[in-house]
């Protein structure tokens, strides 16, 4: 097994190669369940089969006075919260050959955190608005 730390993360923009100062992401999937049990069955168990699915996530990063947000849309009058769909990619590590996610993310909300005795950050949250492509990483 080769393990990776993630020194070398990163969350870039596709168009905007926005990737300062990222200090760590996240991304969560999940599938809905579809009740099909039925009623009068000799079975006591409760039977499910899949549904849609969905990813969502967040990062964080140190906050840069030089570059307002790190957002697809970089509109500070928005907040940093994009209306449209914008392609992203989660990479796990700095090698070319290490794995991503990427996929088109919508921003659901930013939250700016000021430290008496730390570096001031800015985290955002975000949704997928389809399926995400995953790269496997070369050594695996």
């Amino acid at each position: 097994m080769a393990v990776v730390n993630g020194l070398g993360g990163s969350v870039t923009f596709t168009g905007t190669g926005l990737t300062s100062n990222v200090k760590e992401w996240s991304i969560s999937f999940a599938g809905a369940e579809i009740d099909t049990t039925a009623m009068g069955g000799s079975n006591s168990w409760d039977t499910y089969i899949g549904g849609r699915r969905s990813w969502t996530g967040s990062w964080s990063v140190l906050w840069d006075a030089s570059a307002d947000v790190l957002t697809p849309d970089g509109d500070v009058a928005t907040g940093g919260i994009a209306d449209a769909p914008a392609s992203c990619t989660f990479k796990f590590h700095d090698d070319t050959t290490d794995g991503t996610i990427a996929g088109n993310i919508i921003v659901t909300g930013v939250d700016t955190t000021v430290n008496i005795d730390g570096a001031n950050e800015i985290s955002y949250t975000f949704r997928g608005t389809a399926e995400p492509t995953f790269t496997k990483s070369a050594a695996n």
